[in-house]
């Protein structure tokens, strides 16, 4: 469950910095356009140093690590490091 404020961030390597979304519904859209199910990816849940982590493959290529972090059950900031080349096109 998405915190109403929250604030999600993405790395993408090779790319200059993105800008940081902020709200649950802006940040909800990114993440189905990322990882819905027309993206074609696989999510494997994981823990990074104690965080609840994601990391997405796409032909079985790893393409993004997402780092979630939540306060009392609610995702209150997401954390995403991604490939340039993501999501291949369609």
């Amino acid at each position: 469950m998405l915190d109403r404020d929250i604030a999600g961030h993405a790395t993408v390597i090779g790319l200059p910095p993105q800008p940081t979304l902020r709200g649950a519904e802006a940040v909800a859209w990114n993440f189905i356009y990322r990882f819905g199910p027309e993206a074609e990816v696989e999510l494997e849940p994981f823990f990074v140093e104690g965080r609840p982590t994601l990391i997405a493959r796409q032909e079985g290529q790893v393409v993004a690590v997402v780092c979630l972090d939540e306060h009392q059950g609610r995702v209150v900031h997401l954390e995403a490091i991604a490939c340039a080349n993501w999501p291949k096109p369609r």
